[in-house]
Protein backbone atom coordinates (compact mmCIF):
# COMPACT_ATOMS: atom_id res chain seq x y z
CA UNK A 1 0.00 0.00 0.00
CA UNK A 2 1.33 3.41 -0.91
CA UNK A 3 2.39 5.76 1.86
CA UNK A 4 -0.28 8.17 3.04
CA UNK A 5 1.02 11.69 3.27
CA UNK A 6 -0.32 15.23 3.70
CA UNK A 7 -3.72 14.04 4.99
CA UNK A 8 -5.29 13.79 8.39
CA UNK A 9 -5.75 10.21 9.51
CA UNK A 10 -9.54 10.59 9.76
CA UNK A 11 -9.87 11.97 6.24
CA UNK A 12 -7.47 9.39 4.85
CA UNK A 13 -9.33 6.37 6.11
CA UNK A 14 -12.96 7.53 5.96
CA UNK A 15 -13.48 6.08 2.47
CA UNK A 16 -11.83 2.76 3.34
CA UNK A 17 -14.42 0.11 4.20
CA UNK A 18 -14.19 -2.30 7.08
CA UNK A 19 -16.32 -5.19 8.33
CA UNK A 20 -17.72 -3.74 11.54
CA UNK A 21 -15.06 -2.42 13.95
CA UNK A 22 -14.31 -5.62 15.79
CA UNK A 23 -10.81 -6.05 14.35
CA UNK A 24 -11.84 -9.63 13.58
CA UNK A 25 -12.03 -9.08 9.84
CA UNK A 26 -14.25 -11.39 7.81
CA UNK A 27 -15.11 -14.54 9.75
CA UNK A 28 -18.22 -16.61 10.39
CA UNK A 29 -20.12 -13.76 12.08
CA UNK A 30 -22.31 -11.54 9.93
CA UNK A 31 -21.21 -7.97 10.51
CA UNK A 32 -22.14 -4.66 8.97
CA UNK A 33 -19.81 -3.02 6.46
CA UNK A 34 -18.73 0.39 7.78
CA UNK A 35 -16.54 3.23 6.64
CA UNK A 36 -13.43 4.32 8.51
CA UNK A 37 -15.46 6.42 10.94
CA UNK A 38 -17.84 3.58 11.84
CA UNK A 39 -20.81 4.72 9.73
CA UNK A 40 -22.83 1.61 8.95
CA UNK A 41 -23.90 0.86 5.39
CA UNK A 42 -26.73 -1.31 4.07
CA UNK A 43 -24.45 -4.30 3.43
CA UNK A 44 -23.36 -6.99 5.89
CA UNK A 45 -20.76 -9.69 5.32
CA UNK A 46 -19.34 -12.87 6.82
CA UNK A 47 -17.08 -15.53 5.40
CA UNK A 48 -20.17 -17.33 4.01
CA UNK A 49 -23.00 -14.78 3.71
CA UNK A 50 -23.67 -11.38 2.20
CA UNK A 51 -26.64 -9.66 3.80
CA UNK A 52 -28.68 -6.59 2.86
CA UNK A 53 -31.38 -4.55 4.57
CA UNK A 54 -35.02 -5.62 4.11
CA UNK A 55 -35.98 -2.59 2.09
CA UNK A 56 -39.57 -1.89 1.03
CA UNK A 57 -41.68 -2.08 -2.10
CA UNK A 58 -40.77 1.48 -3.06
CA UNK A 59 -37.11 1.16 -2.04
CA UNK A 60 -36.02 -2.50 -2.33
CA UNK A 61 -33.09 -3.81 -0.29
CA UNK A 62 -31.45 -4.91 -3.55
CA UNK A 63 -32.13 -2.28 -6.17
CA UNK A 64 -30.79 -1.11 -9.51
CA UNK A 65 -28.59 1.96 -9.32
CA UNK A 66 -30.32 3.68 -12.23
CA UNK A 67 -33.81 2.36 -11.38
CA UNK A 68 -34.04 2.39 -7.58
CA UNK A 69 -37.71 1.40 -7.25
CA UNK A 70 -37.02 -1.92 -8.99
CA UNK A 71 -35.52 -4.91 -7.17
CA UNK A 72 -35.90 -7.44 -4.36
CA UNK A 73 -37.12 -6.77 -0.83
CA UNK A 74 -38.16 -8.71 2.27
CA UNK A 75 -41.87 -8.54 3.13
CA UNK A 76 -41.75 -10.65 6.29
CA UNK A 77 -40.59 -14.00 7.65
CA UNK A 78 -39.93 -16.39 4.73
CA UNK A 79 -41.72 -13.90 2.50
CA UNK A 80 -40.08 -11.71 -0.14
CA UNK A 81 -41.08 -9.84 -3.23
CA UNK A 82 -39.97 -8.43 -6.55
CA UNK A 83 -40.84 -4.77 -7.04
CA UNK A 84 -41.36 -3.17 -10.45
CA UNK A 85 -41.77 0.61 -10.62
CA UNK A 86 -42.44 0.68 -6.87
CA UNK A 87 -45.21 -1.93 -6.98
CA UNK A 88 -45.21 -5.58 -5.92
CA UNK A 89 -45.06 -7.66 -9.11
CA UNK A 90 -44.10 -11.11 -7.75
CA UNK A 91 -44.42 -12.40 -4.19
CA UNK A 92 -43.05 -15.65 -2.77
CA UNK A 93 -45.03 -16.40 0.35
CA UNK A 94 -44.05 -18.61 3.33
CA UNK A 95 -45.46 -21.82 1.79
CA UNK A 96 -43.52 -21.27 -1.43
CA UNK A 97 -46.53 -20.16 -3.48
CA UNK A 98 -45.88 -17.53 -6.13
CA UNK A 99 -48.36 -14.68 -6.42
CA UNK A 100 -48.38 -12.10 -9.22
CA UNK A 101 -50.79 -9.33 -8.23
CA UNK A 102 -50.16 -7.32 -11.41
CA UNK A 103 -50.53 -10.26 -13.82
CA UNK A 104 -53.46 -9.59 -16.19
CA UNK A 105 -56.43 -11.77 -15.18
CA UNK A 106 -60.17 -11.28 -15.65
CA UNK A 107 -63.19 -13.13 -14.30
CA UNK A 108 -66.60 -11.67 -15.13
CA UNK A 109 -70.19 -12.82 -15.60
CA UNK A 110 -73.64 -11.69 -16.62
CA UNK A 111 -76.12 -10.89 -13.85
CA UNK A 112 -79.14 -9.74 -15.89
CA UNK A 113 -80.81 -11.67 -18.73
CA UNK A 114 -80.58 -9.90 -22.11
CA UNK A 115 -83.80 -10.76 -23.91
CA UNK A 116 -84.48 -11.37 -27.60
CA UNK A 117 -80.97 -10.58 -28.80
CA UNK A 118 -80.44 -13.26 -31.46
CA UNK A 119 -81.98 -16.33 -33.10
CA UNK A 120 -82.69 -14.95 -36.57
CA UNK A 121 -79.07 -14.31 -37.57
CA UNK A 122 -78.41 -11.19 -35.49
CA UNK A 123 -74.93 -11.07 -33.96
CA UNK A 124 -75.20 -10.18 -30.28
CA UNK A 125 -72.29 -9.02 -28.15
CA UNK A 126 -72.30 -10.94 -24.89
CA UNK A 127 -72.73 -8.86 -21.77
CA UNK A 128 -70.41 -9.56 -18.81
CA UNK A 129 -71.56 -6.76 -16.55
CA UNK A 130 -70.20 -7.97 -13.18
CA UNK A 131 -66.49 -8.45 -12.52
CA UNK A 132 -65.29 -10.96 -9.96
CA UNK A 133 -61.70 -10.00 -10.68
CA UNK A 134 -59.94 -7.61 -13.04
CA UNK A 135 -56.42 -7.73 -11.76
CA UNK A 136 -54.89 -5.18 -14.12
CA UNK A 137 -58.05 -3.15 -14.92
CA UNK A 138 -58.10 -4.32 -18.54
CA UNK A 139 -61.81 -5.23 -18.92
CA UNK A 140 -64.36 -2.48 -19.48
CA UNK A 141 -67.77 -2.43 -21.16
CA UNK A 142 -67.60 -6.13 -22.19
CA UNK A 143 -64.30 -5.45 -23.98
CA UNK A 144 -60.88 -6.80 -23.05
CA UNK A 145 -57.96 -4.52 -23.92
CA UNK A 146 -54.80 -6.60 -23.83
CA UNK A 147 -52.11 -4.69 -21.91
CA UNK A 148 -49.01 -6.47 -23.29
CA UNK A 149 -48.01 -8.76 -26.15
CA UNK A 150 -48.62 -12.37 -25.20
CA UNK A 151 -50.62 -15.56 -25.25
CA UNK A 152 -53.87 -15.39 -23.26
CA UNK A 153 -56.06 -18.29 -22.15
CA UNK A 154 -59.70 -17.35 -22.72
CA UNK A 155 -62.68 -19.45 -21.60
CA UNK A 156 -66.30 -18.49 -22.20
CA UNK A 157 -69.66 -20.04 -21.38
CA UNK A 158 -72.97 -18.62 -22.57
CA UNK A 159 -76.33 -19.96 -21.43
CA UNK A 160 -79.14 -19.28 -23.89
CA UNK A 161 -82.87 -19.61 -23.29
CA UNK A 162 -85.89 -19.08 -25.50
CA UNK A 163 -84.77 -21.48 -28.23
CA UNK A 164 -87.66 -23.03 -30.18
CA UNK A 165 -87.77 -26.13 -32.37
CA UNK A 166 -86.98 -23.86 -35.31
CA UNK A 167 -83.50 -23.02 -34.02
CA UNK A 168 -80.91 -24.64 -36.27
CA UNK A 169 -77.42 -23.55 -35.27
CA UNK A 170 -75.32 -21.03 -33.38
CA UNK A 171 -71.87 -19.47 -33.69
CA UNK A 172 -69.99 -18.35 -30.59
CA UNK A 173 -67.02 -16.14 -31.48
CA UNK A 174 -64.03 -14.55 -29.78
CA UNK A 175 -63.59 -11.37 -31.81
CA UNK A 176 -59.97 -10.22 -31.44
CA UNK A 177 -57.93 -7.63 -33.29
CA UNK A 178 -55.74 -10.33 -34.85
CA UNK A 179 -58.39 -12.92 -35.81
CA UNK A 180 -61.72 -14.52 -34.99
CA UNK A 181 -61.99 -17.72 -32.96
CA UNK A 182 -65.18 -19.66 -33.73
CA UNK A 183 -67.25 -22.35 -32.04
CA UNK A 184 -69.90 -23.46 -34.54
CA UNK A 185 -72.76 -25.61 -33.28
CA UNK A 186 -74.67 -27.25 -36.15
CA UNK A 187 -76.25 -30.13 -34.24
CA UNK A 188 -79.94 -30.11 -33.44
CA UNK A 189 -80.43 -27.51 -30.72
CA UNK A 190 -82.44 -28.48 -27.67
CA UNK A 191 -85.65 -26.56 -27.27
CA UNK A 192 -85.78 -23.89 -24.57
CA UNK A 193 -82.22 -23.82 -23.14
CA UNK A 194 -78.70 -24.55 -24.33
CA UNK A 195 -75.17 -23.83 -23.13
CA UNK A 196 -72.43 -22.80 -25.57
CA UNK A 197 -68.73 -22.87 -24.66
CA UNK A 198 -65.43 -21.89 -26.25
CA UNK A 199 -61.83 -21.78 -25.06
CA UNK A 200 -58.65 -20.79 -26.87
CA UNK A 201 -55.10 -19.58 -26.32
CA UNK A 202 -55.39 -16.22 -28.01
CA UNK A 203 -52.40 -14.37 -29.41
CA UNK A 204 -52.61 -10.65 -28.78
CA UNK A 205 -50.53 -7.53 -29.10
CA UNK A 206 -50.53 -4.67 -26.62
CA UNK A 207 -53.72 -2.54 -27.00
CA UNK A 208 -55.51 -5.24 -29.06
CA UNK A 209 -59.11 -5.77 -28.04
CA UNK A 210 -61.52 -8.69 -27.71
CA UNK A 211 -65.29 -9.09 -27.40
CA UNK A 212 -67.49 -12.20 -27.46
CA UNK A 213 -70.45 -12.58 -29.81
CA UNK A 214 -73.21 -15.11 -30.40
CA UNK A 215 -75.28 -15.48 -33.56
CA UNK A 216 -78.22 -17.89 -33.54
CA UNK A 217 -80.14 -18.93 -36.64
CA UNK A 218 -83.31 -20.64 -37.79
CA UNK A 219 -85.88 -18.68 -35.80
CA UNK A 220 -88.54 -16.45 -37.38
CA UNK A 221 -87.27 -13.59 -35.21
CA UNK A 222 -84.72 -12.90 -32.49
CA UNK A 223 -86.26 -14.82 -29.60
CA UNK A 224 -83.11 -16.08 -27.87
CA UNK A 225 -82.17 -14.66 -24.48
CA UNK A 226 -78.65 -14.51 -23.02
CA UNK A 227 -79.18 -15.75 -19.50
CA UNK A 228 -77.93 -13.73 -16.54
CA UNK A 229 -78.37 -14.14 -12.82
CA UNK A 230 -76.63 -12.45 -9.91
CA UNK A 231 -76.61 -15.63 -7.83
CA UNK A 232 -74.74 -17.87 -10.29
CA UNK A 233 -72.05 -17.67 -12.97
CA UNK A 234 -73.77 -19.33 -15.93
CA UNK A 235 -72.74 -16.81 -18.59
CA UNK A 236 -69.13 -15.96 -17.88
CA UNK A 237 -65.65 -15.22 -19.20
CA UNK A 238 -62.16 -15.78 -17.77
CA UNK A 239 -58.92 -14.41 -19.25
CA UNK A 240 -55.36 -15.07 -18.05
CA UNK A 241 -51.98 -14.12 -19.48
CA UNK A 242 -49.98 -17.33 -19.95
CA UNK A 243 -46.77 -16.20 -21.66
Amino acid sequence: MAALTAKKLKNTYKDLLQVSNSNSGIDGTLRAVEDGEGTTGALSMSSTVVGVLDGAVGAPGIEFKDDPDNGLYRIGANNWGLAVAGALAIELDPIGAIQMPLQPMVSAFNTVTDSNVTGNGTTATIDFNSELKDQNNDFTGDTMTFPVDGQYLVTVQVRVSGITNSGTHATLTLVTSNRYWYRFTADALPASTSVFQISAIVDADATDTMTVTLAGAGEASDVWDIFGYAGSTETYITISLLA
